[in-house]
C-alpha cells in the first residue's frame, strides 16, 4: 500500500516546475516552483528510506523526466538536490555508492560534465578570434590558425610569425583575454616563435566545484569508473565529455545494503 502511495506521489513532485528561459519578471516564480519541486522530492525520498520502499529509484529518476533547460535545472534544482540527498543519506547511515543513488549521482555527474564541458556547450559559448577580433577585411590565416588551436584539445601551441603578423597578433589576441593568456615570444628575430596558451575556463572551475559538492577525488573516481580518466581529461580541458558513455555503463555492483 505504501509503494502504491509513493507511485501516486512521484509524478506530482515536479508539478508546476518549469525550467526554461523566461522573461526576468517570471524568474521569482521559476525559483519558487523549483524550491517546491526540491522539497517534494526530498520528502518522497525520505519516506522511501524510512520504510525501505522499493520505489526510491523511481522517485529519483522521475526528476530526469522533467523537461527544460539542463543548465537551469542544475542551477535551481539538481545542485541543491545533490547536497540535500547527501545529508539525508548520512542520517540513514547510507552513502552515494548504494543503489539507486550510485546510478543517480553517476548520471548527474555525466549530465553536468556533458552540459558544461561537452561539445555543444563549447561550440555555443566560445567566440572565435577571427570572427570578433580580427580587423582585416579578409580574415588572416594566423587568426584562423589560432581559432583552430582554440577549438582543439591542446592547452598550448607555438606559432611562427613575421614581425608584421606579430604586431597584428599583439593587437587582436588581448580582445579574447578571457580565453588566452598573454602571448609569450620564445625566439626573436625576423621570424618569431610565439606561444599561445589557453586560460583556464570559468566553467571548468564551476564543474570542479560541483564535483566537490558530491565527493572528494577518490569518491568521484569510484563513482565514474571506468570513465574516471575521461572525467579527469575533461577537467584538464584535454577532451570533451560525452554523456552517451555514461548510458553505456553496466549497472554498479552492490556495495552495502540496498534501498531498492
Amino acid at each position: 500500500m505504501l509503494d502504491q502511495c509513493i507511485s501516486a506521489m512521484t509524478p506530482l513532485m515536479s508539478e508546476g516546475a518549469v525550467y526554461t528561459l523566461e522573461a526576468p519578471d517570471l524568474m521569482n516564480d521559476i525559483r519558487h516552483n523549483a524550491e517546491v519541486h526540491l522539497k517534494r522530492t526530498v520528502i518522497v525520498i525520505e519516506i522511501c528510506l524510512r520504510f525501505s520502499s522499493a520505489k526510491c529509484g523511481d522517485a529519483l529518476f522521475e526528476t530526469f523526466a522533467t523537461p527544460g533547460d539542463v543548465q537551469i535545472k542544475f542551477d535551481l534544482f539538481y545542485r541543491p538536490l545533490a547536497r540535500s540527498l547527501r545529508l539525508l543519506l548520512e542520517q540513514y547511515e547510507l552513502t552515494i555508492f548504494q543503489p539507486p543513488f550510485f546510478v543517480f549521482y553517476r548520471f548527474l555527474v555525466g549530465m553536468y560534465l556533458s552540459s558544461y564541458l561537452g561539445g555543444e556547450f563549447i561550440r555555443r559559448s566560445k567566440p572565435s578570434l577571427a570572427g570578433v577580433a580580427c580587423t582585416k577585411k579578409v580574415v588572416c590565416d594566423r587568426c584562423e590558425l589560432i581559432d583552430e588551436f582554440l577549438a582543439s584539445r591542446d592547452q598550448s601551441r607555438e606559432f611562427i610569425v613575421t614581425n608584421k603578423e606579430w604586431t597584428h597578433l599583439r593587437y587582436v589576441v588581448p580582445k579574447l583575454k578571457d580565453r588566452i593568456l598573454p602571448l609569450t615570444v620564445t625566439t626573436g628575430g625576423m621570424w618569431k616563435a610565439v606561444r599561445v596558451t589557453k586560460r583556464p575556463q570559468p566553467h571548468v572551475e564551476a564543474a570542479k566545484e560541483f564535483l566537490r559538492e558530491i565527493g572528494d577525488a577518490r569518491e568521484i573516481s569510484r563513482l565514474m569508473e571506468p570513465l574516471d580518466k575521461e572525467v579527469r581529461r575533461a577537467l584538464d580541458y584535454e577532451e570533451l565529455f560525452d554523456f552517451q558513455r555514461c548510458l553505456q555503463l553496466p549497472p554498479p555492483l552492490s556495495s552495502g545494503p540496498q534501498t531498492t
